[in-house]
């Protein structure tokens, strides 16, 4: 681990299993060079991007930094969560596109509100005008009901909103600006932390594929391998290693807005920060921007070859020289 700046160009690499050809096999993407320094001396930065901040126990991935400052995951040690080391942008798209299922949702619940709300009005005008007088308030709970059953037997269904699917970049940008500007710890969250040198290598030396998660027995799975390097999966022992590896202390918690997070997270989300000081910090472009083009953006990298450095799975992989 030589502690680079994270610019250096990817490089792939393969783990032989338990001495077989690596003929057909995938990539498994591990790249010491584009690990870049934690805040701490011996330590490497890493991040994990959640959907939204989740509470302790929960099923959904997430993690806590405690009063004492060890950080601990929330949906606890037996669960599988997803680490990505010292790749910013990797963090940065996780937010873009959950971004933009929270958008979606938004508006489709909206929508139907909307939509649901034309439809009791055409029932009652066609109630009044059979009947030939107005409706009284109970008839209104009457039709609505009658608008459930309807919705029970399949006679009607919501369109799906698509507003935001079909407008134009620019006024995806207006949407998106305005919905995760408002965002604090509703929308989604960066979470970064320090890993020592020592635990970043043995976690990275041990991943396999997925197709070779139950041959090998490994807690480590490599993800992600024709778009970015170091993404792991992690569970079992391997999880509790890599959270022994955190220096208390060390997380910080990236946010759209940071003064509209409540205290109840503040008091585990470590320093809060804004999305717009991370992306300057790592030479981003602004994620509302991403999320506009979202749709129209695609991964031009070609898939890594096995044409470079093929190790035991036991050890780090090392650079072709």
């Amino acid at each position: 681990m030589n502690g680079s700046n994270g610019k250096g160009p990817l490089r792939p690499f393969i783990h032989q299993i338990d001495g077989e050809s690596t003929a057909g096999k995938k990539v498994v993407n591990v790249d010491s060079r584009r690990l870049i320094n934690g805040q701490n001396t011996g330590t490497n930065r890493a991040f994990s991007t959640v959907y939204a901040p989740a509470a302790p126990g929960s099923k959904y991935k997430d993690m806590h930094q405690m009063p004492s400052g060890r950080v601990v995951a929330a949906e606890g040690p037996t669960k599988q969560t997803w680490i990505n080391f010292s790749d910013a942008k990797r963090a940065q798209h996780y937010v873009a596109t959950y971004s933009e299922q929270h958008i979606k949702s938004d508006l489709k619940q909206t929508f139907g509100i909307a939509q649901q709300a034309a439809a009791v009005g055409r029932m009652m005008q066609e109630r009044r005008e059979k009947r030939g007088k107005a409706d009284s308030h109970s008839s209104i709970k009457t039709t609505m009901r009658a608008l459930e059953a309807q919705k029970q037997r399949g006679q009607f269904k919501e369109k799906p909103p698509s507003l935001f699917d079909n407008a134009s970049v620019k006024t995806r940008s207006v949407i998106a600006g305005q919905r995760m500007n408002s965002w604090g710890d509703a929308g989604p969250v960066i979470r970064g932390f320090d890993v020592d040198k020592q635990t970043t290598r043995q976690i990275l030396g041990s991943a396999v594929v997925e197709d070779d998660k139950k041959k090998t027995r490994s807690n480590v799975i490599n993800v992600d391998q024709s778009k970015a390097a170091n993404q792991i999966g992690i569970s079992g022992r391997s999880k509790e290693h890599l959270f022994k590896g955190i220096t208390p202390g060390s997380m910080g918690s990236v946010v759209f807005n940071p003064k509209a997070v409540s205290s109840r997270f503040e008091s585990t989300a470590g320093q809060v920060s804004s999305l717009k000081s991370f992306e300057q910090q790592h030479g981003l472009s602004s994620t509302v921007s991403v999320v506009a083009r979202l749709r129209d953006t695609q991964d031009t990298r070609t898939a890594p070859t096995t044409t470079d450095v093929v190790v035991r799975r036991s050890k780090l992989p090392k650079a072709k020289r």
